[in-house]
């Protein structure tokens, strides 16, 4: 219903989802919006709005569907089929935790790995960086500057005059720059998954790294 919501009635702040979408409590469309955000099917973007004379304008946080994930997600399997072909079960794997969990620090994937008495590859998860099929994730809530808005139609999805409307901008802002978007800088050499598991020794892994890198499936990827 919160997706729904978003794809017939465009960008919306959370208490219009709360009432748009009729959900039985709070706490539900909050879970709702989150798993959402997890699976990279919606994008949170804060913005300021202009208040009515006298009054300072204010930060909104509003949500808009990603049209584009949504359906890519009806290729999933052929992703699993590709990456099997070309690069192996391991591989395979690692997309399928993706595909289940939406995004996960590398920390997260040391853990699952460890579940499945499995030591994590970093070459299985290089070559997927590497072939993009892996990327880090989005910024949570990018920040719309007023210099970055475009002409007020913008409450629709997909511009009809060919303007980039406020959701094109909100999506552009959240994606990491070329050389961040799909660097990982990590030294095979270093037990890292003992590291993550007794937190004693401090491993050749910046810590940033490690634990804020988030992936998820590169659903641009062909």
């Amino acid at each position: 219903k919160v997706c729904e919501c978003l794809l017939r009635k465009g960008t919306l702040t959370f208490p219009e989802i709360l009432r748009y979408s009729e959900l039985p409590s709070r706490k539900v469309t909050v879970n709702c919006v989150l798993v959402l955000i997890q699976h990279n099917c919606v994008q949170a973007f804060a913005i300021e709005r202009q208040g009515a004379i006298g009054v300072k304008p204010r930060i909104i946080t509003q949500y808009t569907a990603i049209f584009e994930n949504i359906l890519h997600r009806l290729r999933f399997s052929k992703f699993l089929v590709i990456v099997k072909e070309e690069f192996g079960e391991e591989c395979e794997e690692i997309l399928i935790a993706l595909l289940q969990h939406g995004r996960l620090t590398l920390e997260q994937f040391i853990f699952r790995a460890k579940e499945f008495n499995k030591e994590f590859s970093w070459e299985s998860f290089d070559s997927l960086v590497n072939a993009r099929y892996v990327e880090r994730c989005p910024l949570s809530e990018p920040f719309l500057s007023p210099c970055d808005e475009t002409p007020p139609t913008k409450k629709r999805k997909f511009s009809l005059t060919g303007e980039i409307t406020e959701e094109q901008l909100a999506i552009a802002a959240a994606i990491p720059s070329e050389a961040e978007r799909f660097l990982v800088i990590i030294d095979t050499k270093t037990d890292v998954t003992s590291e993550a598991l007794t937190k004693e020794n401090t491993p050749n892994v910046k810590l940033e790294e490690k634990f804020s890198l988030l992936v998820s499936l590169d659903l641009e990827h062909s």
